[in-house]
């Protein structure tokens, strides 16, 4: 059975599908080549996702639902994905959501978290 992509999962594949248009977004290459794809999470997430919607490419983590029956291969492939935790994001929602985008593909994930980022490489989660 096919996991559904996550909250606006669907709006960013047909963003990435149109690799024309990716320079009018946040974190775009100056070339047009690169993005910089997001992954907001925590109790504020739906509303910075909506916020952020028009000027970045993004899916939701909501904080409410397991981010492991999502399919988050729509991020692999454009390294390193950031995950933007917005406002409360638990440890265990967030190493959840990390193992979900590795298994999908997703090699390098930066997260950010009070006063670091920790990076996660593929090679090395298990």
């Amino acid at each position: 059975m096919r996991r559904r992509y996550p909250p606006y999962g669907r709006l960013l594949a047909k963003r990435m599908a149109r690799p024309d248009t990716w320079r009018r977004y946040w974190g775009t290459s100056p070339d047009g080549k690169r993005v910089s794809l997001f992954v907001l999470a925590g109790v504020d997430a739906w509303r910075l996702g909506h916020e952020w919607i028009e000027h970045r490419l993004l899916a939701v983590s909501a904080p409410d639902s397991d981010p492991t029956i999502y399919d988050w291969s729509i991020l692999a492939g454009h390294p390193p994905i950031l995950v933007w935790p917005c406002g409360r994001c638990g440890s265990a929602h967030l190493e959840c959501l990390i193992c979900a985008l590795i298994r999908d593909g997703c090699e390098r994930v930066l997260a950010l978290r009070p006063r670091c980022c920790i990076r996660y490489l593929a090679e090395e989660v298990s």
